[in-house]
């Protein structure tokens, strides 16, 4: 099975539903309180078995992991991220920790998160820029899926970034394709 770490595994919602899969998850969280409630949210849909809960930091971790995919999808910096026309991943910080001195930013930690996974989905805000998108991809070519949290609304809620190589002709194609929030 696929090994997936979830970087920020917040309440769990994602890695459950990596596990229900058929994933294998390394669910990562600072904050043992999140953690303990995806593990409590995981037993509530029976895939505790394929979840690896971890009360750690993700930079500090990073580069011991090996998997073959890493998700990304961090806290967007509360509902001030809707003010600016465009969300910048220099804007997006995760408290500093015991591996550095500085915050991480949103460029940093999919770094951290390529170091340990050649796949790397990442979740953020529609009002992403498409030249970051372009620019973490460096010459790979991305992936999008964008998000709606109502049918009929006219903009999307956010954005998925898939990054890596895919399927036999080992390319990520370029599409976009929308999926429905509930």
């Amino acid at each position: 099975p696929l090994l997936t770490v979830d970087a920020c595994v917040g309440c769990g919602g994602d890695a459950i539903q990596a596990a229900r899969a058929g994933a294998r998850v390394i669910a990562i969280d600072i904050d043992p309180a999140k953690v303990a409630m995806a593990r409590h949210n995981a037993r509530i849909y029976g895939v505790t078995d394929k979840i690896e809960f971890v009360v750690g930091d993700f930079a500090s971790l990073a580069p011991r992991l090996r998997a073959d995919a890493c998700y990304l999808s961090p806290p967007w910096g509360g509902p001030g991220y809707t003010k600016d026309r465009v969300f910048r991943l220099g804007s997006l910080k995760l408290a500093h920790t015991a591996c550095t001195d500085r915050d991480i930013d949103g460029l940093r930690l999919f770094d951290l998160a390529r170091s340990c996974a050649p796949l790397v989905a990442y979740y953020l805000p529609a009002s992403v820029g498409d030249d970051e998108l372009a620019r973490l991809g460096g010459c790979e070519r991305v992936q999008l899926v964008w998000a709606w949290s109502k049918p009929g609304k006219a903009k999307p809620r956010a954005t998925l970034a898939l990054y890596g190589r895919r399927g036999v002709s080992g390319e990520v194609h370029s599409r976009e394709e929308s999926i429905e929030m509930k």
